[in-house]
Formats: structure tokens, sequence, C-alpha cells
């Protein structure tokens, strides 16, 4: 899946936010980059602002890589 998320996102970066948010899980869930999932995620929330989904992940992503902090500030926003 990450090649595909990775492709769809680089042919068209603005097209899909969800294509975003999957290419940050996708990085996640297989130890890729921390630093490249958290744009992906940043990305996603910032094409889509009103998807709570989307903030749930970024706060999960961040609690994941053990920074309690920007996690928690992203659930009280």
């Amino acid at each position: 899946a990450l090649p595909f998320f990775e492709a769809a996102v680089q042919n068209d970066p603005e097209s899909e936010p969800h294509y975003h948010m999957k290419l940050a899980i996708c990085l996640l869930r297989t130890k890729g980059s921390f630093t490249r999932a958290v744009e992906a995620a940043e990305k996603a929330v910032s094409m889509d602002n009103y998807n709570i989904e989307f903030k749930l992940t970024i706060g999960e992503i961040y609690e994941t890589v053990g920074v309690k902090s920007k996690a928690q500030q992203v659930y009280q926003d």
C-alpha cells in the first residue's frame, strides 16, 4: 500500500487529503520516516481541517513516537 499512496501524493499533491493521511499511517506502520508521516498527516489536516478522524490520527502518530505533549495539544484543539 505504501508505494500506491506515495505515488498518489506525488502525482497530485493537492488532490485528496485521504491519500496523505493513508500515506502517514503506512509510513508509521512500516517503521518508515516519522518526519514524513507527520508531514503527510499535517498536510491532510490542512486540506480538511474539520475532519476529526485526521486530527485523532495525527495525535496517535505523536503518541506512538513518544511526543506526548504534541499529541495532547492536538487532542485539545
